[in-house]
């Protein structure tokens, strides 16, 4: 069950786009080092997510998923809000 999504960029265009927004933000001055830290962090994230994306592909592949039920997850979410002290 491949996600029908347009290409993903390239590592190169990440790192475009990434700067791109460091660059806009107004009155920031970071070193390069820290702008370079930044994004391998990023771009960890960003490969651990895919990682876990395809893994529940797969599992999805293997027949290993079953419907949502939102009921049931509105419910136990109202629940640990409730036992950690927050309203509901």
């Amino acid at each position: 069950m491949a996600t029908d999504l347009p290409q993903s960029p390239s590592d190169i265009e990440l790192l475009h786009d990434y700067l791109g927004k460091q660059l806009a933000e107004p009155g920031r001055s970071l070193s390069l080092d820290e702008v370079l830290a930044g994004f391998q962090e990023y771009y960890r994230q960003l490969r651990l997510l895919r990682s876990r994306v395809q893994q529940a592909e797969d599992s999805l592949d293997r027949g290993e998923g079953r419907p949502l039920d939102v009921d049931s997850l509105i419910a136990r979410v109202r629940k640990r809000l409730l036992e950690q002290g927050i309203a509901g």
